[in-house]
């Protein structure tokens, strides 16, 4: 979803890059909220932090405590910024609360990468 909104925000004012701690396919119902919200993610793919570890970058943002922690170990001097929103993850046990709660995680990861982009990006427009 971040990766999402900073391509569709960004454009072509910085290179973006994401990655998990493993490689993940992005869920159908995920692809669905972010079309919701006009955001085309379908051709994204999937990278492990591994492949990026040759990189040298300015920002790493991270959103659960699993990459946060792994952050640390990401051979740079880039500023880190976490946003923990493992507290919001629905368990498995309220499969029909899902894509509400990810709707609410979807808004707010908006929220926060608008508020990056506005804070370390003062010339993109973020409305």
């Amino acid at each position: 979803m971040a990766e999402g909104y900073f391509r569709t925000l960004m454009a072509d004012d910085a290179e973006i890059y994401r990655a998990g701690i493993n490689k993940q396919k992005i869920e159908p119902f995920v692809n669905k909220l972010m079309q919701e919200d006009g955001v085309n993610i379908t051709s994204l793919v999937s990278h492990s932090i591994s492949e990026y570890k040759h990189l040298s970058f300015d920002y790493i943002l991270t959103f659960d405590t699993e990459s946060e922690a792994e952050s640390h170990h990401f051979p740079s001097h880039s500023v880190k910024y976490h946003f923990d929103f493992d507290k919001l993850l629905p368990s498995d046990d309220f499969e029909s609360d899902k894509m509400e709660v990810y709707r609410t995680i979807r808004d707010r990861i908006k929220k926060v990468i608008k508020a990056f982009i506005k804070d370390n990006f003062a010339k993109v427009k973020t409305s």
